[in-house]
């Protein structure tokens, strides 16, 4: 090619007139210039001989035409991956980057080639860096070579950001290169973040432990209902917020359900005791989902305090049980659910007597005798008759004797239960 062929002349003159050799002898990359004009790349070596007074050289050239379409088929790889590429010298020196990573590192490509890789570092790596570098070279010992890890990066503007790094060597004669390919992990970064800020934020309690029970995470919602800190909760075992009762088989239960794989209370809620840390008890419904990251197992409990709900029982059961009319809650199979102090007084029974049978108990033979049939009547029909409409009836007290009572009786429905309650006088 023209930047050859104008000196070459010269180059044989200066040879030639001073003996001087520069080239004679060495090796080295040159294009070729075809007879259509297109070039390629060549190997040359150059030797020289005399016959007489005569000299002569003698050039064998080997054809790098497969070779540079082999490493441009490699850069397009390169300059095309989606993933940041770098590659530097044993002494930490950038050869190369592809696109990718001055996008990510908002560099051009030549701000970065021919610098220090310390450059795309924060602080506390890149003053360390050629420490590792030099004891790598030095040692032999491979630490980081051909392991992944998590690192930061440092972007041309001083912000940093989360990476993965895996990190190849080569050797190329003499000289040793390291390449690096990296994961932004900015957008998972971002995610985890929302994510945590929804579990921070949430109202209910949520823990997080691992396949040995070890809290792993908790929410502030978790601390403010045991009254823990964060600190004091993770790194302990769950068994710390239940009870003894619950606390005791927990571990069992854990390595159970490891060993077998069966289901027993994932993706079940349920009602169980909690305990605070001053030691008191209090109602939760605990929901459990199990989550696989790799080969690790978590379980993740969302919780809600059932406190507020236990004194609105307490509350109406002291009101219940404090009135002075009887009061008899049954299902749709007409067992009773609960009476009140009244109702036992009336009827001339204990709690325990009647809690558990069929209401029939406490009427006289004509009505007992058919009150089945009603219920059966309108929990398939839904026809209210007696439903909200007081009427004067007998009740039959555990002695057998007979009185007159009015009853009021009104439905409710829990779920998909229907319960019914009469208040009587």
């Amino acid at each position: 090619p023209e930047e050859h062929a104008s000196q070459h002349d010269s180059y044989l003159e200066t040879y030639v007139t001073t003996g001087i050799k520069k080239v004679l002898g060495v090796g080295r990359k040159l294009r070729g210039k075809k007879s259509d004009g297109s070039f390629f790349g060549l190997y040359l070596s150059l030797s020289e001989s005399r016959i007489g007074n005569d000299i002569f050289f003698t050039g064998i050239l080997r054809d790098l035409s497969a070779q540079e379409e082999e490493n441009d088929r490699m850069m397009s790889i390169l300059t095309s991956a989606v993933d940041p590429i770098v590659q530097i010298t044993k002494d930490g020196i950038i050869q190369l980057v592809n696109a990718a990573c001055c996008k990510v590192f908002m560099y051009l490509e030549n701000e970065l080639v021919g610098q220090n890789v310390k450059i795309l570092m924060p602080a506390e790596h890149a003053n360390y860096h050629d420490s590792y570098l030099n004891n790598y070279i030095t040692t032999g010992v491979k630490k980081v070579l051909g392991v992944g890890r998590k690192l930061r990066g440092r972007r041309s503007n001083g912000s940093t950001f989360s990476l993965y790094l895996t990190l190849s060597e080569a050797k190329i004669g003499q000289d040793i290169f390291f390449t690096g390919i990296l994961r932004d992990l900015s957008a998972e970064e971002q995610e985890n973040e929302r994510m945590l800020a929804i579990l921070t934020s949430a109202v209910d309690p949520i823990v997080q432990i691992n396949e040995r029970g070890i809290i792993q995470l908790v929410n502030p919602a978790c601390c403010n209902v045991f009254q823990y800190q964060d600190s004091e909760l993770v790194g302990q075992n769950v068994k710390i917020l239940m009870p003894a009762e619950h606390a005791n088989m927990h571990d069992s239960y854990l390595m159970n359900y490891l060993t077998t794989g069966v289901k027993k209370v994932l993706g079940v809620g349920r009602q169980l005791r909690g305990r605070r840390s001053d030691g008191s008890m209090f109602s939760i419904y605990l929901t459990l989902s199990e989550a696989r990251i790799g080969k690790r197992v978590f379980y993740a409990g969302h919780m809600r305090d059932l406190s507020a709900e236990e004194q609105e029982q307490e509350r109406m059961m002291s009101i219940l049980s404090s009135a002075v009319d009887p009061i008899v809650q049954i299902n749709e199979k007409g067992i009773i659910q609960m009476v009140n102090n009244a109702c036992c007084q009336v009827f001339k029974y204990q709690d325990v007597d009647l809690v558990g049978q069929n209401v029939k108990i406490l009427m006289p033979e004509e009505h007992a005798s058919q009150h089945d049939s009603y219920l059966e009547t309108y929990v398939t029909t839904g026809i209210k008759k007696v439903l909200g409409v007081g009427r004067k009836l007998r009740g039959k007290k555990s002695d057998g004797s007979f009185f007159g009572l009015y009853l009021s009786l009104s439905e409710s429905r829990i779920g998909n239960d229907i319960f019914f309650t009469g208040i009587l006088r």
